[in-house]
Parts: structure tokens; sequence; C-alpha cells
């Protein structure tokens, strides 16, 4: 959403509401007074068991918005909506799972660096595990 100002105003990588009782609430400043809204944390779905259809992903986006703007305040976040998409963010029983795997060498005929598993922390997270995994790629 267009939001002028907000990075002037906060200071802040993100923001969340983690405990909303209506589901994960997050907005990330990006840049010239745009902001992403975020927030989904569902439990897991086998592929194909229809929880990504186009209906779902519509009340995901509709969701996350007015969760947004309740947590966050229409004054902060009420802008016009530039544009939209949803998908899911896989989380990882055990977390993130960030390795050197060696032994699919002789199957994809290169080390295979596992860097998943964020779940909606992604955007958050990123920074940190791409330097992780820089320095894997180097030791390679």
């Amino acid at each position: 959403v267009r939001a002028p100002g907000l990075e002037e105003q906060l200071d802040v990588a993100h923001l969340s509401d983690e405990d909303h009782p209506r589901g994960l609430t997050y907005l990330v400043p990006q840049c010239d007074g745009i902001v992403a809204l975020a927030g989904t944390a569902e439990e897991e779905q086998l592929s194909g068991a229809g929880g990504d259809d186009a209906g779902a992903a519509k009340a995901r986006r509709e969701g996350i918005l007015s969760r947004c703007r309740e947590v966050f305040g229409e004054e902060l976040v009420g802008g016009e909506v530039l544009g939209s998409w949803t998908g899911l963010r896989p989380q990882r029983r055990g977390g993130i799972r960030l390795e050197l795997d060696r032994d699919l060498v002789a199957e994809v005929g290169a080390p295979v660096i596992h860097n998943y598993g964020h779940g909606g922390s992604g955007v958050v997270t990123s920074w940190g595990c791409a330097e992780d995994v820089a320095m894997l790629a180097l030791g390679v």
C-alpha cells in the first residue's frame, strides 16, 4: 500500500503482531513510501488439498489487509493498494534448514545448499541467511 513518510516515522525493518487472534500480522517498509502488508500462518496441508485456490488466496489477501489496518491503523497503512499477490510460505518443523549437502553431488552434479523453511519470516531473515549461504558457497 502507499504509505508516504512511513520509513521516516518508524525507522524499523518491520512491525508485527504475532499474537493477533485472527492470524500473524506484519508490515515491511519498502521504499518510496510503499509498505508491504503480510501475515499468514496456516497448518500444513498436503499438496493438492485445495488450500491454495483463488478463493483461499483472495480470503488471505483480504484478511491481511483488514488485520494490518486494524493493528497498525488506517492513518499508517490505509493508503491506496498498489498491488497484491499471495502465496504459501512453508515453515519447517524444527526451524530453518540452512546447510551444505555434499551427498547430492552424484545426483545433481554439484553440492547443494539447502536454505528453506523460513515460513512467513523470509523477508526478515533473508539478509542473515543470504550471508550464511554465501559463506557456505565460498567454502565449497
